[in-house]
């Protein structure tokens, strides 16, 4: 429990939507990470802000978490409020014109497959990524050369103070795995997308050839945050770790896949944070002793205080 006026406030409004002591490996596509101190999960942009605001006035850190995947909390949990969003910003739109509407928290799948019904085409780019709307704006996802970036016409957001807020699409800037432009701590609440028209059996056709590519390429079963490391300009990440000898290789309850070298899986669920950080470190070294190239991490690893860097 947290002892403090404003935290007693939040209990009075969405006490049935606070959880304490949440351990994040129930909330993450690895399947591991220690307790989060609260899982908070507010259903409208009030209850969002009101809980940022509580976090800003106690010195609480919050963190903003959406599918779960591509993402490493660490053994010793967040000592903070996880946030993550309602089924309210779930929501999705089409309002005309090639505009579609939606929450943060929709799943990027069943959004491009609305935008298949709709036979509308950019979003083929997300066959297959999981997550939601809000993580993959972030993040700039997307495969095979194309991202979200472009597609973005007008991102919402609460801002860190607690104050709402909006943005066109072309006062950001994306970049590989990266936006820039929003303001600092701003949580994206929702998105405008501008998609192009299509024929639908051409883009299905685009869809299902990326998903049986993924399939041919990216392990099964496993629980896996995704790719690990982001891919250098010169050559793929995971052909310079297979190149290193990393497929296979094993320490604790993490491995590195023998299908594809840029995925660390947690095969039996027993794997710990220490075990991906230890196999993370040795291929970082390995790959710059060999490569002389220095592999940056594509997920995001979350301690104590929020998000950290490999040491």
């Amino acid at each position: 429990m947290i002892q403090h006026p404003a935290w007693g406030v939040i209990e009075e409004k969405i006490g049935g939507r606070l959880d304490y002591d949440v351990p994040m490996k129930e909330h993450t596509t690895f399947g591991v990470g220690g307790p989060a101190r609260v899982l908070a999960r507010p259903e409208t942009v009030e209850e969002l802000t009101e809980i940022i605001i509580a976090c800003r006035c106690i010195g609480l850190p919050y963190y903003i978490l959406g599918a779960g995947s591509n993402i490493l909390f660490l053994d010793n949990g967040f000592d903070g409020v996880v946030i993550k969003l309602g089924r309210n910003f779930r929501g999705m739109e089409y309002q005309g014109g090639g505009i579609i509407v939606a929450g943060a928290a929709a799943p990027v799948g069943l959004l491009l497959e609305m935008a298949l019904d709709l036979e509308l085409g950019g979003l083929e780019c997300l066959a297959g990524i999981p997550g939601t709307l809000g993580g993959a704006i972030r993040m700039n996802a997307g495969s095979f050369g194309a991202t979200i970036g472009p597609l973005v016409d007008r991102v919402r957001y609460v801002e860190g103070q607690g104050q709402p807020g909006d943005i066109p699409g072309s006062g950001l800037k994306f970049s590989y795995r990266s936006v820039q432009g929003l303001p600092e701590a701003a949580v994206i609440v929702g998105a405008e997308l501008k998609l192009g028209p299509g024929q639908g059996p051409a883009l299905r056709a685009t869809v299902q050839e990326r998903l049986n590519q993924r399939a041919e390429r990216h392990p099964k079963g496993a629980r896996c945050a995704g790719s690990i490391f982001k891919n250098p300009p010169e050559i793929p990440a995971g052909k310079l770790i297979e190149e290193c000898g990393f497929k296979g290789v094993v320490r604790g309850g993490a491995k590195v896949s023998e299908m594809h070298a840029n995925f660390i899986i947690n095969p039996e669920s027993r794997a710990k944070s220490s075990d991906i950080l230890e196999l993370m470190r040795e291929i970082i070294d390995s790959v710059r002793q060999v490569h002389g190239l220095t592999l940056e991490p594509e997920i995001k690893i979350v301690g104590s205080e929020g998000e950290t860097r490999l040491r």
